[in-house]
């Protein structure tokens, strides 16, 4: 006869639920906070250096700007993602 001893799921009370969703709802919404900053950053930075590089129409700065920060956000979730 084997001796294994069966966990029997117990029912968690109320603040343990409430810090373990605390928790999981936390780092969603620190990744999404980063992930938000990244794009940002990213848009700050292109339209930056398309300026230092003599683009002045501000019009194609923020178009090239908002292209490139849409392929890094989309690029951060995907890494989010796992792929």
């Amino acid at each position: 006869m084997s001796s294994r001893i069966l966990k029997v799921p117990q029912k968690l009370d109320s603040e343990t639920q409430f810090k373990r969703r605390l928790i999981e709802r936390f780092f969603v919404r620190f990744h999404m906070t980063l992930a938000l900053l990244g794009v940002c950053v990213s848009g700050f930075l292109v339209s930056k250096l398309l300026l230092e590089l003599g683009m002045r129409s501000m019009l194609k700065r923020y178009l090239v700007s908002i292209c490139i920060s849409y392929v890094v956000s989309l690029r951060l979730s995907a890494s989010g993602c796992g792929t």
